[in-house]
């Protein structure tokens, strides 16, 4: 089960099988893509969400000496399936936000 901070909002979710691509990315056995939006306020909180254990209560273990306080991408392995979370900032209109982003595919 992928994990989110309450209070983001869903703005993206893709999955698929076989031989779909999403930009470029082939699903072969499996691929999901989910990304939530959160206000620029929400960082701090964001973190402290991440930091706390989520990424490995989900299944998913990673090289703790790559994650680099969650602003930036770590790849995740559970199983078959490998991937990354992301958070990154991103702005439209002059208003500023971050999106954390979960990207996995099965082999």
């Amino acid at each position: 089960m992928l994990t989110e901070l309450e209070d983001g909002e869903l703005v993206e979710l893709q999955e698929g099988i076989g031989t779909v691509n999403f930009f470029g990315i082939p699903a072969r056995n499996g691929y999901v893509l989910a990304r939530w939006r959160y206000p620029e306020s929400a960082l701090e909180a964001l973190t402290a969400f991440l930091e706390s254990g989520v990424v490995q209560s989900a299944g998913f273990t990673y090289d703790e000496d790559l994650f680099n306080g969650f602003q930036s991408m770590v790849e995740v392995t559970a199983g078959d399936w490998v991937g990354s979370v992301i958070v990154g900032e991103a702005s439209t209109d002059d208003e500023v936000f971050y999106d954390l982003l979960w990207s996995l595919s099965r082999a």
